[in-house]
């Protein structure tokens, strides 16, 4: 009974921007392109069916794997990151162009401190 109910919990969990995600996967797209091609070459809706049938299976078990969720938010931060890198830099441009200086030569110190302290410390990353 414990498992039926955690169970339930997992798909009240179900979000459906990760089965959207899902359905955007390159693998998902070739393998319904394939199922098409196996459709028109047999002149039989079978491999339709199957390919509806495998769909259904594909949208309701990848969205909930932890795995799929991570990578999914991962692409998230790395698309947020590249666009909020992109804001700044539009922002920069908007600047004089004695300000853009300091912006450099304050990124070049930023740059020569890490390097520093990398080499300093031996650490093969900065900490958080």
């Amino acid at each position: 009974m414990a498992d039926l109910a955690k169970y339930q919990q997992n798909l009240e969990k179900f979000n459906t921007s990760y089965a959207k995600e899902a359905v955007k996967e390159p693998l998902n797209f070739w393998g319904l392109a394939g199922f098409a091609v196996a459709a028109a070459y047999t002149g039989s809706v079978i491999p339709l069916l199957v390919a509806l049938i495998a769909e259904i299976a594909y949208i309701l078990v990848l969205p909930n794997l932890p795995f799929y969720r991570q990578m999914v938010q991962m692409r998230e931060k790395k698309r947020l990151f590249e666009l909020s890198r992109s804001n700044r830099e539009k922002l920069i441009k908007t600047f004089t162009p004695r300000e853009r200086e300091a912006v450099e030569y304050l990124r070049w110190l930023k740059e020569k401190i890490q390097d520093n302290y990398k080499k300093f410390t031996g650490a093969g990353q900065l900490p958080s």
